[in-house]
């Protein structure tokens, strides 16, 4: 159990802003260093968009709980522990479980992650998903010993601005094209089949592609041009295609703030990675050039299994600064009624 000399009680996101960027900066300074992150920055930017949010979950019911969850705070109300949950339909992501180094090993995180999972079943939530650092094996134990599953690893790699490939002609090989990404039904039909392909049949035996992602929406429609908007990115996305076939996507997030990494996201078919992937790093590499803002870090995630891509990325100057491992729970068909305490 906790300490008596603190307090737990939910996360306000106004008015708990400044103690928990203090909080997150000393709970998780070597990551933030490692990415080159501003993690004020990064929640300010969600501060702003949350009343939009809100007001978007009284029409929708992905938007209905943006930001839940719980603090551990000492007398002088310095935040300690927290943990906070949002939901995607009916999956929900765990994120922002940190502790103060000096209040580690005492079951605060353990505590808080119950309240979320608990708050979750209450919502009628069906997952829960959360990363963790593959190093941390006191808090991957802690999840698995909470009923969480190991379904997936991500390697998070970085290029350092002093660390940028020469420049080389883009070049596709022969009977491979590239086009600007329409949200059209046929792209987006074939978007969802690729990400199936790409997507080991551990990961997806428990947690299946959602078809909905790829369907066109007037609300998605509304809300994405508003996001990159307030969230200060310029985003690019490309298709591959092979003989008519779609092979690959290429996603593109340029933060203009200067004060995030910029992003780069790529789903590529087995069967044509060997071929493409090369063409297709150098393709976001050129766009983020040719935006001037070279002064960021640049990320990508990519599976851990995947070393033929890893090591192309590697040959092009990025490097590992964090594994970690995807953890789900499902709640149709266990019980988990020991986690009321």
């Amino acid at each position: 159990m906790a300490s008596e000399d603190l307090t737990k009680r939910p996360l306000h996101l106004r008015k708990d802003f400044e103690p928990l960027v203090t909080h997150l900066e000393i709970a998780f300074a070597t990551e933030i260093e490692a990415r080159g992150m501003d993690i004020r920055a990064e929640l300010l930017n969600y501060k702003r968009i949350l009343p939009l949010i809100k007001i978007l979950g009284l029409f929708s019911k992905t938007f209905r709980y943006p930001m839940n969850g719980f603090i551990f705070e000492t007398k002088d109300k310095q935040i300690v522990a927290s943990a906070n949950t949002s939901s995607l339909t009916n999956r929900w992501e765990i994120a922002m479980v940190a502790t103060h180094p000096d209040y580690r090993r005492m079951g605060l995180a353990r505590e808080l992650v119950t309240d979320i999972i608990n708050f979750v079943k209450d919502k009628k939530g069906k997952v829960c998903t959360l990363e963790v650092i593959a190093e941390n094996t006191p808090a991957y134990n802690l999840y698995i010993d909470l009923g969480f599953t190991h379904y997936d690893s991500i390697a998070e790699m970085k290029l350092s601005p002093d660390n940028w490939p020469e420049n080389e002609t883009i070049a596709f090989p022969d009977g491979y094209s590239k086009f600007p990404l329409k949200r059209d039904k046929k792209t987006n039909d074939d978007r969802y089949k690729l990400v199936r392909k790409a997507t080991p049949k551990k990961v997806q035996d428990f947690l299946p592609i959602d078809k909905n992602r790829f369907k066109k929406s007037r609300l998605k429609n509304l809300i994405r041009p508003l996001l990159i908007r307030l969230f200060s990115l310029k985003v690019n996305s490309w298709v591959i295609s092979f003989q008519d076939e779609l092979v690959g996507t290429i996603f593109v997030e340029i933060e203009q703030s200067g004060k995030n990494p910029h992003k780069i996201e790529l789903v590529i078919d087995p069967d044509h990675q060997a071929d493409i992937s090369l063409a297709m790093i150098r393709t976001a590499l050129s766009k983020i050039k040719t935006s001037g803002l070279t002064d960021q870090n640049i990320m990508i995630s990519i599976r851990s299994t995947n070393s033929d891509l890893m090591m192309t990325l590697r040959n092009l100057g990025f490097t590992v600064v964090e594994n970690n491992h995807k953890l789900g729970l499902k709640f149709e068909s266990k019980d988990y009624s020991y986690l009321y305490y």
